[in-house]
């Protein structure tokens, strides 16, 4: 069974509190959050450091949820700065086009 990531604090705390949490991600998101610590760990290999200096798993999750298509809307992913995006960003756009293409989602 594949690693899904932990649900968001606020999940955790409404739920203790007797509230409600959103429901589950979409199976795509996993998917592409998936394909995003993929290319993360072989990134922080080619590099030599930790997969997180890459990109912290907030980031990873907050891609994988918005699903990007262009650089423009990576401005707006936190813990993705300018030198992350100039660096990074067309092989995190190519890589969730791949994993929309082989899900066959958008």
């Amino acid at each position: 069974r594949p690693h899904r990531p932990p649900p968001p604090i606020d999940a955790l705390r409404a739920v203790w509190l007797g509230g409600s949490a959103p429901p589950p991600p979409d199976e795509s998101v996993i998917h592409r959050y998936h394909a995003l610590r993929a290319w993360r760990r072989q990134v922080a290999a080619e590099r030599g450091v930790k997969s997180d200096l890459v990109l912290p798993n907030a980031a990873l999750w907050a891609l994988a949820e918005r699903n990007p298509t262009s650089p423009d809307e990576l401005t707006d992913i936190p813990g993705l700065g300018p030198w992350k995006r100039t660096t990074y960003g067309p092989a995190i756009l190519k890589t969730l086009a791949a994993s929309n293409e082989q899900r066959g989602s958008p």
